[in-house]
């Protein structure tokens, strides 16, 4: 089963034409496949192929950017794991991404999953210029991933404290599900560092689609 998808992707890569918003989602599907086969037998060629996959998949120029995102994320896992030398354009790429994601629209869950995987890329990525003895580029890319994900923190909470000063008690509602959300503490040291949210035995689904349903008829209402 593993080399007839291997099979189909490569198919699908060749039909997509160079440019194409779809090429980098099929790129990213091969590498997948390439990555499941060669766990599977081990072949060192296939490995060298789906790093190929990923960084065309992340330097594509049309295309999702969190497929292109995510893609760059991997290459630069698997450029580690081969100590091969394009991992420092992996990072780069992954986190020139970072403005580019679609953080609005998302769901609040699903943007504290993306701030926290955002958070772990960054944080791989300077680690990867400090072993390299490269303190300035390490400075940097802390720097830029700190201003996106705290950005986007921020724009997390706005709206809520805007909607607190005219509807107190709705609003105290909604910081009080966000506090909780946050994991009772999201902090640069849990973005960046290595202690991890707080999840205790809080159901956070919950507390994410409860919150979700507020801000949605408060957005409906015109509240916020």
């Amino acid at each position: 089963m593993t080399n007839k998808s291997v099979v189909v992707f490569e198919d699908a890569v060749q039909l997509t034409p160079d440019g194409h918003p779809d090429k980098p989602s099929r790129l990213n599907s091969l590498g997948n496949s390439l990555s499941r086969r060669f766990e599977r037998l081990g072949n060192q060629q296939d490995q060298i192929y789906f790093l190929g996959c990923y960084s065309s998949a992340g330097l594509a120029v049309a295309g999702h950017p969190s497929i292109k995102f995510r893609a760059s994320s991997r290459w630069a896992r698997v450029a580690e794991q081969l100590e091969d030398s394009s991992r420092f354009d992996a990072y780069s790429t992954a986190l020139a991404l970072l403005p580019q994601l679609p953080w609005l629209g998302s769901s609040i869950e699903d943007r504290h999953f993306h701030i926290k995987e955002a958070g772990a890329l960054v944080r791989r990525a300077a680690v990867a210029a400090i072993e390299d003895d490269d303190l300035i580029t390490a400075v940097e890319w802390l720097d830029q991933g700190h201003s996106v994900i705290w950005g986007q923190l921020l724009h997390l909470r706005q709206p809520i404290h805007d909607l607190k000063s005219s509807y107190p008690e709705l609003g105290e509602k909604l910081l009080s599900l966000s506090s909780k959300l946050e994991g009772a503490n999201i902090s640069q040291q849990s973005l960046f560092g290595t202690s991890s949210v707080s999840t205790e035995s809080v159901d956070y689904h919950f507390i994410a689609h409860e919150r979700d349903l507020l801000l949605n008829q408060s957005s409906a209402a015109g509240w916020i």
